[in-house]
């Protein structure tokens, strides 16, 4: 869920925006963004924000792909689009931008897309992930002539990135990597049966990105069960101290994400906010205080399922210390547990008499 340039959107990376009505969340449907999609163009779910500046992403085609890049402005006019050819399948979920880059990462897939396009499979039952072969790193200039820069690393998966950043000539970035892709051959998840010793365990990696000897090197920095890397909306794009994330209760194990952890890449802190057994949170999404100056100095919000009570609640804590929990507003029934979210700080209801 995004808003931007007025709209409220609901978006998936397979087509189109669908925008809503803020106010009361009914459904006006899909946007084209005044034209700017073209029927098969899909609109992807995870933009970044930089600078004032919407960038998203979307990719066409599965035999042969195209990845086109937009950049809006803060009433929703197009500043830039480029186009490009991709090689081999690319299944891109996410995307990292920095000052003068965008970022995407290419896992080794192949794809039997008949099977989906016959309606007998879904997209990801047809994927088969090859560790033998590299996982590549894009690059592509946000000025100049946009060419495709393409390196090699070694072979791993990662869905979802945290951040980005330029530092003497190198490029940094930071995603959640595990060694393969948990391929869905059932017909449904159901999470109540999830073998967690054998789902892979995602920990968050850092790469450096040497522009001049074309190499790439990563380090592991969290060495924990975790997913949903976020930082401070003004760090985007830019060298930070601190990461939000979501992450599993147990420091050796894999399982269910059951706390929030706050990591402090100075000095190595960790700070951990854990709703073990019974609860469950969803991404923590950071809150700047007005006007803020410091990295932390803001709120993270997460809805929490509670499984001891079948309710849900909204949790505030400050970022600065997760142990100083601002709030719990609690609901008088449960919402359908999610993953992403977002923050405006903006009001769309008006208060209620009682």
């Amino acid at each position: 869920m995004i808003y931007w340039g007025d709209k409220l959107w609901a978006m998936w990376e397979g087509g189109h925006p669908h925008q809503l009505v803020p106010e009361t969340l009914e459904t006006v449907g899909p946007d084209t963004l005044n034209d700017l999609l073209a029927a098969d163009q899909p609109f992807s779910a995870h933009p970044r924000i930089i600078d004032g500046r919407f960038v998203n992403f979307g990719v066409k085609g599965i035999a042969s792909q195209s990845l086109t890049i937009f950049e809006l402005d803060e009433q929703g006019n197009t500043l830039k689009q480029s186009s490009h050819p991709l090689s081999g399948f690319a299944f891109l979920h996410d995307m990292l931008v920095t000052e003068n880059y965008y970022i995407f990462v290419q896992h080794p897939f192949q794809v039997k897309g008949l099977p989906f396009l016959l309606g007998f499979k879904t997209i990801e039952q047809c994927f088969d992930f090859n560790p033998e072969q590299p996982t590549k790193i894009i690059l592509i200039s946000r000025h100049g002539n946009h060419d495709l820069e393409i390196l090699e690393t070694d072979s791993f998966f990662g869905f979802h990135h945290g951040n980005a950043w330029e530092k003497d000539g190198k490029l940094y970035f930071e995603s959640i990597c595990s060694d393969f892709f948990p391929q869905k051959q059932q017909e449904e998840l159901d999470f109540e049966q999830s073998d967690f010793e054998s789902f892979p365990i995602g920990e968050l990696w850092e790469f450096e990105v040497n522009l001049s000897s074309k190499t790439v090197v990563r380090r592991k920095v969290v060495e924990r069960g975790c997913e949903f890397p976020s930082v401070h909306p003004r760090w985007v794009g830019k060298e930070h101290r601190y990461v939000y994330m979501s992450v599993c209760d147990s420091s050796t194990e894999n399982g269910p994400l059951q706390a929030i952890l706050k990591l402090d890449k100075e000095s190595g802190e960790q700070q951990i906010w854990s709703m073990a057994p019974r609860a469950f949170p969803g991404e923590p999404i950071f809150v700047p205080h007005l006007n803020s100056t410091q990295e932390d100095d803001g709120w993270l919000i997460s809805l929490v399922f509670d499984a001891a009570t079948h309710r849900s609640y909204l949790t505030i804590l400050d970022a600065q210390d997760l142990n100083n929990v601002i709030a719990k507003l609690h609901l008088q029934h449960h919402i359908p547990h999610g993953f992403h979210g977002s923050w405006i700080p903006k009001v769309f209801l008006e208060p209620s008499e009682n």
